[in-house]
């Protein structure tokens, strides 16, 4: 169960959680490669048209999940933290580095966390979307 958005001209997903956490499991985390890209390269449009630019390459973050998973979660999480702040002003509403890294050594739970955390940015953003400069 899937909403697509635009948000700013960019196409982003609302993607169920649980959905995305379930489908790397059944498919040997085929699907989390995919989901992987996908999420990268809607952050990296996203911060584009919020003003302030990540410049990440979504193709890299899969091949780094593949050899160094816990790195490129850690970047990753780093990335949605700065897209968070320019959205809520506020570090309090922020993903925590820590937790999605020990979140992906337990069963892939990352996946979980960070689309919960995508989520609800991009309800921040649609229903708002003068909210960041």
């Amino acid at each position: 169960m899937a909403e697509d958005l635009t948000i700013r001209g960019v196409e982003v997903r609302r993607r169920n959680p649980w959905g995305v956490w379930a489908l790397s499991l059944i498919t040997l985390n085929i699907y989390g490669f995919v989901w992987w890209y996908k999420i990268n390269r809607e952050m990296r449009d996203v911060s584009a048209q919020t003003g302030t630019p990540l410049g990440n390459d979504p193709a890299t973050s899969v091949w780094a999940i593949i050899f160094a998973g816990s790195i490129t979660v850690g970047t990753t999480t780093q990335r949605l933290r700065v897209i968070q702040y320019d959205v809520y002003r506020n570090w309090d509403a922020r993903s925590n580095i820590g937790v999605a890294v020990l979140l992906q050594a337990v069963f892939l739970f990352h996946t979980v966390y960070l689309q919960y955390a995508l989520n609800d940015l991009y309800t921040a953003l649609d229903q708002n979307p003068a909210q960041v400069a």
